[in-house]
């Protein structure tokens, strides 16, 4: 093509990364489907390199910030990361146990003295509080007014703690039973007091893996990657003998040979470059322009109507049904000024025809669609009358073809299909591209 030649790697990449099979279960007839789809890629990519579209700006930043993501897993030391972030996990197990965090809220309800009538009736009021909070009382108003303790001013906010906080174990076995957003029951103090606990959020340490996502998200956005990626530089120095290059220079040469070390990481930068560039250039040089041209979309509807014939001849109009016999009068007086079903439209809207007492309603109509067509059009018996309109009448004509607003979507389509066909035959043309035949036998024998 132009100059240039496509190897049959190149043409097997394509097909792997297409899912599709090249061998001799695929056949003669689907292997030349695959090149010729291959070939039309391959066109489209040396008309958007011939338009500049792989030097522009966007496009290169959008494809460097690909290749950079892709190449990360072959330049990085994953056993090194991966060892970082159990460290970091074990570290926080170390420091808190398995319990991990609670970040809580407090309401410490005390008596007013030790006598029992003060206790019994302080253990009734941390009851009828709790019950108050279950049924959806602000926990931080209640704090701010019945609280005994400091954290009133803050609406009860205790902050982050762990098990080690707390020197009464009954206390940290409850709270640390609590999940998040959820409540205690009023726990007993020494002195009669009471201490109601709300659990903000609740973080435990039981598992790596839960962990996991977090940790790494973390270790991504702290330039723990980069000291990975310094590791890997040292690991290639030892295993190359590259001692005259610093780590940083040691990476830089592996990324310059990844497409050529590793078939996957090639296919998926290669497909990706291609596919970037063929929507780019057909997004320029096709989708843009056809979503604007209405006149050539209607041209080609009219040019090629007999492709989108209805499979039995339909009738084109519409339904016409009244409440008042002297409106469904006046209506029909007034189809015979209509040529068109567009005079209709601006009759009925000139009008204002469209109401309670008046139903109009567009066809297409084919046989069996609605009963009243189907007597005044088709000749079948006669439809169950309705109450609410009872005068009705059709006004239109029997046709074998769509309108072009009913298959606008499937000829935007074909036309599009039409028009890329003959953007293809121009590029290869232009580019003397040529199917070496003998060389795809080889898949075919295998």
């Amino acid at each position: 093509m132009d100059g240039a030649e496509f190897s049959n790697r190149d043409f097997e990449d394509f097909c792997i990364s297409n899912n599709l099979t090249v061998d001799s279960t695929c056949g003669k007839k689907k292997l030349y489907e695959y090149v010729s789809s291959f070939e039309k890629l391959k066109l489209k990519v040396r008309e958007a390199e011939e338009n500049g579209l792989d030097s522009d700006t966007a496009f290169a930043k959008e494809f460097s910030s690909y290749r950079s993501k892709e190449a990360a897993p072959y330049l990085t030391d994953s056993a090194y990361y991966d060892r970082m972030a159990h460290s970091m996990f074990q570290e926080a197990v170390d420091q808190a146990g398995v319990d991990g965090y609670a970040e809580i809220a407090i309401i410490m309800l005390s008596p007013e003295s030790r006598s029992d009538k003060d206790l019994k009736r302080n253990e009734f009021f941390a009851d009828s509080v709790h019950a108050a909070l279950k049924n959806g009382a602000n926990f931080a108003d209640y704090a701010r007014r019945l609280s005994s303790d400091a954290t009133r001013e803050k609406g009860g906010y205790y902050g982050r703690v762990q098990r080690s906080d707390f020197q009464d174990k009954i206390v940290s076995d409850i709270i640390f039973a609590l999940d998040e957003s959820e409540l205690s029951e009023p726990i007993p103090l020494y002195g009669g007091s009471f201490l109601i606990v709300y659990c903000i959020t609740r973080v435990r340490f039981d598992s790596f893996e839960k962990h996991a996502p977090s940790i790494y998200s973390f270790m991504e956005q702290n330039g723990y990657r980069e000291k990975a990626i310094e590791e890997k530089g040292k690991n290639l120095i030892r295993e190359n003998g590259w001692s005259n290059l610093t780590p940083q220079q040691a990476i830089a040469r592996e990324d310059s040979l990844l497409e050529d070390k590793y078939p996957d990481f090639r296919r998926l930068v290669s497909v990706y470059y291609d596919g970037l560039l063929m929507y780019k250039i057909s997004q320029q040089e096709l989708w843009d322009k056809i979503r604007t041209d209405t006149v050539g979309l209607v041209g080609y509807f009219d040019k090629h109507i007999k492709d989108y014939e209805y499979p039995e001849p339909a009738f084109q109009g519409f339904l016409i049904k009244c409440q008042d016999a002297q409106q469904f009068d006046s209506i029909c007086n007034c189809l015979d000024l209509c040529r068109t079903q567009l005079d209709l439209k601006k009759l009925i809207l000139a009008n204002n025809l469209i109401s309670t007492e008046c139903q109009i309603i567009e066809g297409p109509f084919v046989k069996g669609k609605n009963a009243h067509v189907d007597n005044l059009v088709y000749g079948s018996p006669e439809a169950k009358p309705e109450k609410r309109y009872p005068y009705i009448n059709v006004y239109g004509k029997m046709s074998r073809y769509p309108q072009y607003y009913e298959v606008k979507q499937q000829v935007f389509i074909d036309y599009q299909n039409y028009l890329e066909n003959k953007w293809v035959k121009e590029l290869k043309s232009r580019y003397h591209s040529k199917i070496v035949k003998k060389s795809l036998k080889a898949f075919l024998c295998r």
